[in-house]
């Protein structure tokens, strides 16, 4: 997993969306499709969150990376006024996923 964190001194999370820009960079570079789409997680304690998926061809859904807006979640309960967003990809789902988009599955042996 390679897990990006990054720190703001206001509410319009910059940071977070470079880092985001640049992981879908990464994906539309290596040609793996995928959507990035809300998700509930983090929902209660006011925690926004996307997810990035890899849509198969048989329909299933991995997940290959989380992005969170954490706010002052974590950075609060230290007397500190930053926002703080997370961003999370991982590498072994990411070679799944380019393996099931680029490759024909009769010459993939798993065993």
């Amino acid at each position: 997993m390679v897990d990006v964190y990054s720190y703001e001194d206001d509410e319009k999370y910059v940071l977070y969306e470079v880092i985001k820009n640049c992981f879908i960079k990464v994906l539309e570079g290596i040609n793996i499709p995928f959507e990035i789409i809300p998700s509930d997680e983090g929902k209660d304690q006011d925690i926004v969150s996307e997810e990035i998926i890899f849509k198969t061809s048989t329909k299933n859904i991995l997940e290959i990376g989380h992005l969170y807006k954490l706010g002052d979640v974590y950075s609060k309960p230290f007397g500190l006024k930053n926002n703080m967003s997370s961003h999370g990809m991982g590498i072994d789902r990411l070679v799944l996923a380019y393996i099931l988009s680029n490759w024909v599955y009769s010459y993939i042996r798993l065993t």
